[in-house]
């Protein structure tokens, strides 16, 4: 059974309601040669030298805390909206060039791609049972001129042009959930270890190496198979100046993996007595890991992170509320919070998804603008809705894109 953790809170609600049982969809997977893979893939080693461990056991959480704090400017990106692009609900974005890639990956299915003024250009991809269809874009990547675009449920990769042009396809000797190129021929895949029942001895694994061709040359990440509750996270890979960093559900390490494939552990959060048991992450302790109890006792990291040049973001729940953690790279500085206040330009700053350089990209959706509009007080609504923003904000409504917003993160 998988389950899906993903939005701008992970509550508790959130780990009730995101529950998804496993697809009936039968797969052929009657070509793979698992004799061939016993003696051809490899199991990727990992190393834990030069490991940063970010130690939460003793800091303040921080109360009302201001963005200026960590950032120097904020700016924001209307994105246009027309009747071919409405968005229902963001899972990733990746800022490519000079243009914004966008996925929707269940409301209004496809890759939106806008200009980095927010004008819109195309859509990648059309949802059908067809060739060149994708019965769900479940996750994507770019590189050089292509869009990588990956189905979970038919197991095949498409490849399109960033102009929206079908290239080609491929399918999979695997059910993978995430993607990450490294170069033209070694793909990285994310996978949930119960899904991959007919690749015997590598079954348990979550993280697959393969070829040009897709065959599979290495396996890691291995655990018993069937034994743990299934989670699917947005955000397994994000892409770094070394390498890829890479996050397994419900770890307390982000590991990196170097172009040439090696595994780093580079962070390790350390949540001391509070950190949660692996037990808790058996498929058939599940109830009890959403109890009340195992809620407020453990703190517990689902799998969102985001990391830029300098800083590395994540989110963890601590009895049943969002908490989010910011290190610095270069001065070792952590901080907990419930949150910024945007007091650079006042506009909510939303939920984290990507980073360019140092600056992180955040998405808001129109309804909660336009719901923080109508609720402020009278005063803050005259100063704000009289600032730069005015006509956006005013004339902002739930029909509209979501705004994106373009946080500069100070350098320490």
């Amino acid at each position: 059974m998988k389950r899906i953790f993903s939005g701008i809170l992970l509550t508790t609600v959130t780990l009730l309601s995101c529950k998804r049982s496993g697809d009936n969809r039968t797969y052929d997977f009657s070509w793979v040669d698992t004799t061939r893979m016993s003696e051809k893939t490899g199991i990727m080693p990992v190393f834990s030298k030069n490991a940063t461990c970010i130690n939460l056991k003793d800091l303040n959480l921080e109360h009302g805390t201001k963005l200026s704090n960590i950032a120097d400017s904020v700016n924001i990106i209307q994105l246009e909206t027309s009747t071919e692009n409405i968005i229902g609900k963001i899972e990733k974005i990746s800022l490519q060039k000079d243009k914004i890639y966008i996925l929707d990956r269940m409301k209004n299915p496809g890759i939106y791609v806008f200009s980095d003024t927010g004008k819109y250009i195309c859509r990648i991809g059309q949802k059908g049972p067809g060739p060149e269809e994708y019965i769900e874009p479940t996750d994507f990547d770019i590189y050089g001129d292509s869009v990588f675009i990956l189905d979970q449920f038919k197991a095949k990769l498409l490849i399109y042009s960033t102009d929206g042009t079908f290239i080609s396809e491929a399918r999979l000797p695997i059910i993978a959930t995430g993607i990450s190129v490294v170069n033209d021929s070694t793909f990285l895949f994310n996978s949930i270890d119960a899904d991959n029942s007919h690749l015997g001895e590598y079954a348990g694994c979550n993280l697959f190496t393969t070829d040009q061709d897709f065959n599979i040359v290495k396996a890691g990440f291995k655990r018993k198979h069937g034994l743990y509750t299934s989670v699917w996270i947005p955000s397994n890979f994000i892409r770094s100046g070394k390498g890829t960093n890479y996050h397994p559900a419900f770890g307390n390490t982000i590991y990196n993996i170097t172009p040439n494939g090696d595994i780093y552990a580079n962070y390790i959060i350390d949540f001391g007595n509070r950190e949660l048991p692996e037990k808790f992450t058996y498929e058939e302790n599940w109830s009890e890991f959403i109890s009340d109890e195992i809620q407020k006792r453990y703190l517990i990291f689902p799998g969102d992170f985001v990391t830029s040049d300098n800083w590395l973001l994540f989110e963890f729940l601590d009895n049943h509320e969002s908490r989010f953690c910011y290190h610095n790279r270069l001065s070792g500085k952590t901080l907990l919070t419930y949150g910024f206040g945007n007091d650079i330009n006042d506009i909510p700053v939303g939920k984290f998804y990507a980073s360019k350089g140092d600056t992180l990209i955040s998405a808001i959706s129109s309804d909660m603008i336009e719901l923080w509009r109508d609720n402020m007080p009278e005063n803050d609504r005259e100063i704000i809705l009289s600032g730069k923003y005015y006509n956006l904000i005013r004339n902002m409504t739930s029909d509209n894109n979501p705004l994106l917003l373009l946080t500069k993160l100070k350098s320490k």
